[in-house]
């Protein structure tokens, strides 16, 4: 590669002509001026004629005289001079070559010369010669292209550009760090990485030198970047229980679960909804009722929410299930009494112990009990009397002891009512006939007109026959060992 040289004729009697080049360039042009003079050369001393002359540079005629001009030349003598700007390739390399012709010692042409030149390469645009890879947008992480230049004259302007996003920098050396901010996640709301592009253009002051060029680099969401789930909400469903109360009943009440202001990261979307019971899915929408809650103690509701890129956040929610079973009369005892209480078989008033069970609720249940009385063939019941569980209550003095009776012993708690009916027998008597009747009655008085009535714990030694109207006989102890 040169920036001069120079191309001699063949001679003719000692003597040729030569022409000398030199060329300058322009980086910003991609060109290069080449200037040159025609001389006379060889080695005789003295002039001779110089007719006819023709120079071709880089394919093309400079200059020409024709036959009809004549110069006396000596060694040096100047014949021609010019110049011209040879364009060169776009990667700033140019080959060319010049052609002489003369008359030398004749008016036409006789003499000729050619060289084959290659320019100094010009400087083109600058490459990238690395940049980041990746780089996870977080807000201190930042991408960096570093740049092969030509010529330490240029310098480049920089864009970082990713969706609509961008950032430009010019008047950039070799090298340009740049720290991406968050809002670029708003370009990919439906993935977690994206490609986004660095492009360098190169510049000779303020001339563009070629074209752009640009690399790629991957942009990724931190995995800090998830949806927002503003409130998971557990709300009692109360249904016959009472409000005032402010608890879960087991078998009564429900729960009321609610996903609020949930909302994506940098332009992402919701797109799904998720409530769980342990491994149990409720409900793939924002809230959901449950059924009626059947556990006791404590349990625990998952919320998930899932956005477009595939992210989720979660939240918990507990409750405390309290148990609730319906009261029961868990014994009861019904024994005739004087009027102070004090046990007598021959007694018209009722000694009445009750014992019972309810479920507490945490302390917000409550139960009341009454007993009451009656005549097994009458209709209705006598007034309530109040009992608290296991302590005996007296009542009635009017019954009968010619008659048994029904006790009942009733429990009302918040939400059941349970009744057990016990039977209070007749005054106690050995044995007793019917008045007016066929009935016979052992340890108690007869009731019945023909009915053989036992109030005594019975014991049968020797078997026990029953006879049914059709005269069939069925072996009670019998029957009762192959139950």
């Amino acid at each position: 590669m040169a920036l001069s040289g120079s191309v001699t004729t063949s001679s003719s009697k000692g003597r040729s002509v030569t022409l000398n080049w030199s060329a300058s360039q322009s980086i910003a042009n991609n060109t290069s001026t080449v200037s040159w003079s025609l001389v006379g050369s060889g080695s005789f001393s003295g002039w001779v004629q110089v007719s006819e002359i023709r120079v071709t540079i880089n394919g093309s005629q400079q200059y020409y005289r024709s036959s009809s001009n004549h110069t006396q030349c000596y060694n040096g003598t100047q014949l021609a001079s010019g110049s011209l700007t040879i364009s060169h390739a776009t990667d700033g390399t140019k080959s060319f070559s010049i052609t002489v012709e003369a008359g030398i010692y004749q008016w036409a042409i006789n003499c000729s010369g050619s060289g084959s030149f290659t320019l100094n390469t010009i400087p083109r645009a600058s490459s990238i010669s690395s940049v980041t890879s990746s780089v996870t947008v977080d807000g201190s992480n930042s991408v960096t292209v570093n740049i092969s230049r030509n010529s330490t004259a240029f310098t480049h302007k920089v864009k970082f550009a990713f969706g609509s996003y961008s950032q430009e920098y010019t008047g950039v050396a070799t090298s340009k760090s740049y720290t991406p901010p968050m809002t670029w996640l708003n370009a990919i709301p439906n993935a977690t990485s994206g490609t986004a592009t660095v492009t360098v253009t190169t510049y000779n002051g303020s001339t563009q030198i070629g074209s752009a060029v640009s690399k790629n680099f991957t942009v990724n969401v931190p995995s800090s970047v998830v949806p927002t789930l503003g409130t998971f909400s557990a709300t009692i469903v109360n249904n016959t229980v009472p409000s005032s109360w402010g608890i879960y009943v087991q078998d009564k009440s429900q729960c009321k679960l609610q996903i609020s202001n949930a909302s994506g990261a940098y332009s992402s979307t919701i797109k799904a909804y998720s409530i769980k019971q342990g491994s149990t899915t409720l409900s793939t929408s924002s809230s959901v009722t449950t059924p009626v809650l059947a556990v006791t103690g404590g349990i625990t509701y998952t919320a998930t929410i899932t956005d477009s890129r595939g992210r989720t956040a979660s939240k918990t929610v507990s409750i405390q299930v309290y148990a609730y079973v319906p009261p029961s009369v868990t014994s009861a005892l019904s024994q005739r009494c004087l009027q102070n209480g004090t046990l007598n078989d021959n007694g018209t008033y009722i000694k009445a112990t009750g014992k019972f069970s309810f479920a507490s609720c945490n302390g917000k249940n409550s139960a009341t009990a009454k007993v009451y009385f009656k005549k097994p063939e009458d209709a209705s019941w006598s007034t309530g009397v109040a009992f608290s569980s296991n302590v005996p209550v007296v009542i009635a003095g009017s019954a009968s002891i010619d008659s048994s009776y029904q006790v009942m012993y009733e429990v009302t708690d918040a939400f059941t009512t349970v009744q057990f009916i016990d039977v209070l027998s007749t005054a106690f008597t050995t044995m007793d006939f019917k008045k007016g009747g066929k009935g016979v009655a052992i340890g108690k008085v007869s009731e019945y007109d023909n009915l053989f009535d036992v109030g005594l714990p019975s014991k049968f030694r020797n078997g026990l026959i029953l006879v049914d109207s059709n005269g069939n006989e069925y072996d009670v102890l019998a029957i009762i060992k192959n139950l």
